[in-house]
């Protein structure tokens, strides 16, 4: 559960990393030339994706969290007592947040019935704004998207990182739990070494005891003996 969860944290911070990149050049947009907005959004594109594949490459034995919110981690902690953990995916892809299309031609055209002052020429990247205050709008507008994604973004990396904390406290507590029942159940079945190395000095003590009596008896027979030859 760790893992997965550290996995998930992982993708998401570098996700808010890609979408402050793309907030970067949407600003550079604002103030850009005709050219300089379609490299751009070529940028914007490329950044968009790669977002995208982040995301998607963001699983763990086969369970992502971050790019579908069906997807549900379930951690159990006891069998007795059925306490489990459940943590629900979330969905962090580029196309998950409104508007948040693949480049900022593409943007404008998702942004046009919201009617941020685009004229009413067609819809793909040859469009024409017809002031400038209407073509700064529709940046300002793609701006507040990605910064409600941004903050989307960081509330489930809050989530996310909470339940590392939990799932890290009770992995502790396990660990502490089984080294006591080691040890209650070592005091059960295991020699008191203290206590078995007393009786073994003991034991050797009378064994030299015994020894040493034995050679003076046999001395004194010895000498005995000798007042008869």
């Amino acid at each position: 559960g760790i893992s997965s969860l550290t996995t998930a944290l992982q993708a998401v911070e570098s996700a808010e990393d890609v979408f402050s990149q793309m907030k970067g050049l949407v600003l550079s947009a604002k103030s850009g030339s005709a050219a300089d907005r379609a490299t751009l959004a070529a940028q914007f594109n490329e950044l968009a994706q790669q977002s995208n594949n982040l995301v998607n490459d963001s699983s763990y034995q086969g369970l992502n969290l971050v790019n579908a919110t069906a997807n549900i981690l379930k951690v159990s902690f006891s069998e007795k007592t059925g306490s489990v953990l459940n943590v629900d995916g979330a969905n962090i892809l580029v196309s998950n947040f409104a508007g948040m299309s693949f480049s900022i031609s593409q943007m404008a055209t998702g942004l046009k019935t919201a009617g941020f002052g685009l004229s009413s020429g067609g819809d793909t990247a040859s469009v024409q704004w017809s002031t400038v205050s209407g073509l700064i709008s529709m940046f300002d507008a793609v701006i507040d998207i990605i910064d409600s994604a941004i903050t989307t973004i960081r509330t489930n990396a809050a989530t996310l990182g909470s339940n590392v904390s939990l799932l890290q406290t009770r992995l502790d507590f396990t660990t502490n739990y089984v080294n006591t029942m080691t040890g209650g159940s070592d005091k059960l079945t295991l020699a008191d070494l203290n206590e078995e190395g007393a009786n073994l000095v003991a034991l050797q003590t009378r064994q030299q005891l015994a020894t040493q009596a034995l050679a003076f008896a046999g001395q004194a027979e010895q000498a005995v003996l000798q007042l008869f030859t």
